[in-house]
């Protein structure tokens, strides 16, 4: 029962892989749309660009035979859109990065909209300046995470 309210309230942290119970909420959720947010200048000079970002996780997500919609689209239609954001602050040639993916979906009610979290994954971590790029892996580790749970209820 707990679980059944927990996403009322916009929250649902899913363990990955395995578990049909808490991956279940993906079953016949469609396509699904990225979005990332703009990156700073620094990291988009130093190796991180936004669009190469885009461009991966749609391409990772594509290869994955997960259907991926526009993100004009997705908007227009409420459809799920899979967050992508990567916060970085630099300070002399080291990075503190926060890497955080959520799935996402508007829903309309009589109140109002609200934003329902369907599944998340966040890490922090340092890397130097010259392999900031890197941190590109950790996106797309995630991506496969998400992709693993959104296959595992939708073959």
């Amino acid at each position: 029962m707990l679980i059944r309210a927990l996403p009322l309230l916009g929250v649902l942290l899913l363990p990955t892989t395995g578990s049909s119970q808490s991956v279940d909420i993906l079953r016949n959720i469609g396509p699904i749309a990225v979005g990332v947010e703009a990156m700073r200048p620094n990291a988009e000079r130093d190796g991180l660009p936004q669009v190469m970002l885009q461009t991966a996780v749609g391409l990772r997500l594509r290869q994955r035979g997960i259907p991926v919609e526009e993100l004009k689209t997705a908007v227009e239609n409420s459809q799920p859109i899979l967050y992508v954001v990567v916060a970085t602050l630099k300070s002399d040639n080291k990075y503190a990065y926060c890497v955080r993916i959520q799935l996402r979906q508007r829903v309309s009610l009589s109140q109002g909209n609200l934003s329902h979290l369907y599944w998340e994954r966040t890490k922090t971590g340092m890397i130097n300046e010259s392999d900031l790029r890197d941190v590109m892996n950790t996106v797309l580790d995630f991506v496969d995470l998400f992709s693993n749970d959104y296959l595992w209820v939708n073959p």
